[in-house]
């Protein structure tokens, strides 16, 4: 029996990119349309054209950037003559790429005449629907397409503040984040990285992050798109490349909106953060949280320990199962088994997870060392 060339099979043939008004390349999908039908490569690639509208649309002020969403064919052999391209996360790499082989977009659509489309048929069904005429106005629209565009470029000239930036910095230095839907996604991702790692001996210097928003200007215009070029959203997932911490001088140009965030290892400053910026909570992390509660306030009938430590508080939730409630001897007890219930829970901070601990009243004197232990594994991220 003839076995499948999966070379060819799995041959990733076609590239779509988002590409800025500059023509820098600000994401990409690659995409193997090799050997479908082209019902199935239409479906691919409206998949992919659904998610750089959905990045388009998270902002609030209704500002589309006057990007453009361009397919190109790349041919049958091109994971022969660059197998690397396939796995990249770096725009630069795509678009040396598209260069080297002087490749013709075959698909060429304004960001926002598919944000439209979005927007109007509640997502795009196929390649056909891009295909309308400038005074065409689908039902869930009040204007129509050619409207839609004249909006988006006034917005470009003469609306004040439709280009904001976020600076956010931490004791490791400095990033500057646009505020279109790319810019957005990128920022969301270097804070769920936050998230992620905040308990971490690796972030043992931070200690506040400080978050600021101002009108843009040419030299923090610049410094949001370097860092677009540390991110890529390529497969549906964020990718961090690499972070490179800006210059500080360029705060001096940050006259906007200031806050600072303590981001102490307790639980109070971590759920802050978590909820300032509506991230998620690892597994890991939560763990580390009701720990942190237990070695506030010990534990008692209603405590839930969190699964890789329900054999270390075994033995002393069978302890309160005997106490008798309402006598002083019980009450002696209960205390006895909070203190106890207390000290194993700031061992296990310390030796698990990197968490010096020293006085349930004062949580910001906190340390992240290095544990004693072996670190638990990260599990998949949940809502808190």
């Amino acid at each position: 029996m003839k076995q499948p060339n999966h070379a060819f099979a799995d041959a990733a043939d076609t590239l779509l990119v988002m590409e800025a008004p500059g023509g820098e390349i600000e994401s990409f999908d690659i995409l193997s349309l090799q050997g479908r039908t082209s019902e199935e490569a239409d479906k691919l690639l409206s998949r992919s054209l659904n998610r750089f509208c959905a990045i388009a649309d998270q902002d609030e002020d209704d500002f589309v950037p006057d990007n453009r969403l361009k397919v190109y064919d790349c041919g049958a052999d091109a994971h022969l003559e660059n197998h690397f391209w396939r796995f990249t996360t770096d725009p630069d790499a795509i678009g040396n790429y598209i260069d080297a082989r002087n490749l013709t977009p075959y698909m060429d659509v304004p960001l926002r005449t598919a944000h439209y489309v979005y927007l109007g048929c509640h997502g795009i069904r196929n390649l056909e629907a891009l295909q309308i005429s400038p005074n065409t106005v689908l039902a869930a629209m009040e204007v129509s397409l050619d409207e839609h565009l004249e909006s988006g470029r006034m917005l470009d000239r003469h609306r004040p503040g439709v280009h904001l930036v976020t600076g956010i910095e931490t004791d490791r230095g400095k990033l500057y984040f646009s505020h279109d839907g790319i810019g957005k996604a990128c920022l969301q991702n270097y804070l769920q990285d936050i998230a992620d790692r905040y308990f971490d001996t690796s972030n043992r210097g931070l200690s506040d992050l400080r978050h600021s928003c101002t009108e843009a200007n040419l030299a923090t215009l610049e410094l949001a798109r370097q860092t677009k070029g540390m991110f890529c959203l390529h497969n549906q997932l964020p990718i961090i490349r690499k972070f490179v911490y800006q210059d500080p001088r360029a705060d001096e140009y940050m006259q906007g909106l200031r806050r600072s965030l303590p981001m102490g290892a307790n639980a109070q400053d971590f759920l802050r953060f978590i909820e300032t910026f509506s991230l998620n909570v690892s597994e890991k992390n939560r763990t580390i949280c009701t720990l942190l509660n237990i070695y506030d306030k010990g534990i008692d009938h209603n405590t839930e320990v969190p699964t890789a430590h329900r054999k270390d508080f075994k033995d002393l939730f069978k302890q309160m199962e005997h106490i008798p409630t309402g006598t002083a001897e019980g009450d002696e007890q209960r205390g006895s088994i909070k203190r106890e219930s207390s000290a194993l829970a700031g061992r296990l901070l310390r030796e698990k997870y990197g968490i010096a601990v020293h006085n349930p009243d004062h949580p910001r004197l906190n340390r992240r060392v290095d544990p004693g232990g072996i670190k638990l594994k990260n599990s998949r991220k949940i809502r808190l």
